[in-house]
């Protein structure tokens, strides 16, 4: 069975929410939620830190534990926080760097699709 681990970074909680919960179930939260959903050949685990921006430790667990990562950016543009999650992922080397405003998810879930098959 393959396996992918996406963190959903954002400093909007709610958002971030929004795109885990399309994308599984919700089964563990504290500092971060991860969300699951499985098919017979494919596992997607997502992971959001949902004690971010208040604490910065949840963002580092999410993007360390996670294999690609959706960077959503607030309607209103780019704060500081962007910039926070733009450098951790640079400086971890994360693959499969998307931006997501607002709530559309097109082209991540087309991208998403291709990495199930």
């Amino acid at each position: 069975m393959n396996h992918i681990q996406i963190g959903v970074l954002s400093a909007d909680l709610e958002g971030s929410e929004y795109i885990a919960n399309s994308w599984g179930k919700k089964s563990t939260t504290s500092d971060i939620t991860i969300y699951t959903t499985k098919n017979s050949q494919f596992l997607q685990t997502t992971i959001i830190p949902s004690g971010f921006p208040r604490k910065m430790l949840p963002l580092i667990i999410t993007a360390h534990m996670s294999d690609s990562v959706v960077l959503g950016v607030s309607k209103l543009g780019l704060d500081q926080y962007t910039g926070e999650m733009a450098i951790l992922v640079d400086t971890l080397g994360l693959k499969g760097l998307y931006a997501v405003v607002g709530s559309d998810t097109t082209g991540l879930d087309t991208y998403l699709d291709q990495m199930k098959k």
